[in-house]
This record gives structure tokens, sequence and C-alpha cells, in this order.
């Protein structure tokens, strides 16, 4: 299958973002959303969907280190739901555990400073989680 993918890092202060090129080879990191209120940051999303040309969904599942659920896998489920409600696109899972220990490891060794880092984790996040979907797909 072809088309770009989003890969989308929930949080509950930001949601980062990464998009696929139409062939799904590369994974880049691609915006960071500060959240305000459910239906603005679901408006977000659809324009960026539509003006990207998405046509599959990959989120993250925030499991505790154990593999159980926790707390915010509810959220983010919530969350996706009313997105897929928005855009009905295929949308899959993929663990996030360690993300976004991964994204600032991968951020520290291009040298970044801190504040640097914390502006972009969450869209650095997403692109792992994206190119952990690519890898097993």
């Amino acid at each position: 299958m072809k088309g770009r993918v989003l890969g989308i890092d929930y949080g509950d202060k930001r949601i980062g973002l990464a998009l696929t090129d139409p062939m799904r080879i590369i994974a880049s990191p691609f915006r960071v959303i500060h959240r305000t209120e459910l239906e603005a940051d679901l408006d977000v999303l659809a324009e960026i969907i539509r003006e990207e040309d998405v046509v599959e969904l990959v989120m993250g599942e925030p499991r505790n280190t154990d593999g159980t659920v926790g707390p915010m896998v509810e959220r983010v489920r919530r969350f996706a739901a009313k997105l897929v409600e928005r855009c009905p696109l295929p949308l899959h899972w993929v663990d996030e555990t360690y993300t976004s220990l991964e994204a600032d490891q991968l951020l520290r060794q291009a040298h970044k400073d801190w504040r640097k880092r914390k502006a972009k984790i969450d869209m650095v996040a997403a692109q792992v989680i994206l190119r952990s979907f690519l890898e097993n797909s």
C-alpha cells in the first residue's frame, strides 16, 4: 500500500506528529501540537490529514514497562476513537514504551541542547512510533 502515514504521540499537553513520505520509506518528525481542547485539537489534526494526503494513522499505546495497561491508555483510546470518527482512516497501534527515552537519546546524539531537545522530543517520539510501524508492517 502507498500513501502517507501519520504517526501520533499523544500527550496531555502536546501531541507529537511524524509523517512518512508517500512511498513509506522514511518517517520524519513533522510537528508538535500544543493541546488546547479536544475539538480544536481534532480540527488541527483533520486539517493536517487533509493537507498532507494522509491515508493511515499510527498511534503510540502508552503501556507500563511491565506490559500492563495504565490510565493513560484509556485517554489515548478515547482520543483515537474521536479522531477516527472525524477522519475515518485505518488506525494502527504501536507500543510506545520507551519512545520518549529513545527520542531523547536520538536528539542528544544530534548534539541538541536541552531546550531544543525539549521542544522536539514529542515529534521525534512520534517518529520512533512511526518507524516501528514501518519496520514491522
